[in-house]
């Protein structure tokens, strides 16, 4: 960064002559500078050669074990080596991976009294192999809870990527920490490590989550889908404004898009087996591609 020293006296204004430069921070407004820079700054992936190995760090829900699906499969084919290392927990959300970092098992509303994340590694084509459960027993085994943070702080990591729980996407309230997740992120990734986040939600007009977590704002109509991704959309807009994060994959549009395709799927526009995930298919590939295309 290239500036000139200045003292400023009480009342003094900051004008354009007093700064040169300062990289992604001032945005020039005539003759005043306004400071916007982000509190998280990502940069570019860095190139690598066709015999280096790029190594993706991902965790989140159920949503986010789908997006990783054919992940392996497509960079392989592109003749990309790649490492992708997983952490999946149903129906997570921020409050508990931070939990985990924390060393403290938290229980989660509504489900079992102690949650369980399995850890998923695919290599260079592999398809995905359950490693173990990142908890352990039924009070969580040390050994496999630091599971979780060896490998932040160990591995040179090219991209982190992290997703918000699905029914959690239309309450803000559940977003408010991100901050801390975010800081957990950067505490231990390398300087060159691309932050993305994964916003991957869009339920079914058939589903009970439309009108069951939004507290009876969305309908199960086609009207009341398109609500629910506006409201998760939004919180995933504020969430990027406020903390700068600006790498994100949009998969919940693509699949609230592929619904209203006919010819996928003509049953009620649902593309899913279960109501909630995507089909072992092309949906799941487009999972895939989404995040990758990012």
């Amino acid at each position: 960064m290239a500036y000139t020293k200045t003292n400023f006296e009480k009342g003094d204004t900051l004008q354009a002559s007093h700064l040169n430069y300062i990289e992604n921070g001032i945005v020039n407004l005539e003759n005043d500078l306004q400071l916007s820079a982000p509190q998280i700054y990502n940069q570019t992936p860095q190139k690598k050669s066709t015999n280096e190995q790029i190594k993706i760090l991902c965790f989140g829900s159920s949503w986010f074990l789908n997006t990783w699906f054919y992940l392996n499969k497509i960079t392989a084919n592109l003749g990309i080596n790649a490492k992708i290392h997983g952490y999946y927990m149903g129906h997570s959300q921020f409050n508990e991976w931070i939990a985990f970092y924390n060393n403290d098992l938290s229980p989660f509303a509504g489900s079992e009294s102690t949650r369980q994340a399995y850890q998923y590694i695919s290599e260079n084509g592999a398809d995905y192999t359950s490693q173990k459960h990142v908890t352990g027993g039924a009070f969580g085994d040390q050994e496999y809870r630091d599971a979780w943070y060896n490998d932040l702080m160990t591995e040179e990591w090219d991209i982190i990527a992290f997703q918000q729980g699905a029914h959690q996407s239309v309450k803000w309230n559940l977003w408010e920490n991100y901050g801390t997740l975010l800081s957990m992120i950067k505490r231990h990734c390398n300087p060159n490590t691309v932050i993305a986040f994964n916003n991957t939600w869009c339920p079914s007009i058939t589903s009970n989550y439309l009108p069951n977590d939004t507290d009876g704002l969305c309908e199960k109509t086609l009207d009341g889908q398109k609500k629910w991704q506006q409201i998760n959309w939004n919180n995933c807009k504020r969430m990027m404004r406020l903390s700068g994060l600006s790498n994100v994959s949009p998969n919940g549009a693509m699949i609230y898009t592929m619904r209203r395709d006919e010819t996928l799927n003509t049953d009620s526009y649902d593309l899913m087996y279960d109501g909630l995930h995507p089909d072992n298919g092309l949906t799941m590939y487009g999972c895939c591609s989404c995040f990758y295309e990012t």
